[in-house]
């Protein structure tokens, strides 16, 4: 499902039932075409949803410590070149101790 914003001509907001958070981006090289390329020859796009994840990863509370290894979502889309950001559900942390 996609939500569209009135005078926003960046597409459409989808919805997600996911978990926590998850960055993405969308590109004309397939995935292993820009995993061989160097950090600097990246497209400039990938390389923010990169860092932007790698931020997020140090900061996002609660801690998620496989963040900073899960790698971005690169998706081969056509012309489009976008950041993808996944807002999903905080996952539920428990502070309660079990007793027997």
């Amino acid at each position: 499902m996609h939500i569209w914003l009135k005078g926003f001509n960046g597409g459409a907001v989808g919805l997600s039932a996911s978990t926590g958070v998850h960055i993405g981006a969308t590109s004309e090289e397939d995935p292993e075409s820009l995993n061989k390329l160097p950090a600097a020859g990246r497209p400039r796009h990938v390389s923010a949803a990169l860092a932007l994840k790698n931020a997020l990863a140090l900061f996002i509370s609660p801690k998620r410590d496989d963040l900073l290894i899960t790698p971005v979502n690169v998706q081969k889309f056509g012309k489009f070149t976008e950041v993808i950001i996944d807002v999903g559900n905080k996952p539920i942390t428990s502070t309660k101790t079990s007793s027997h």
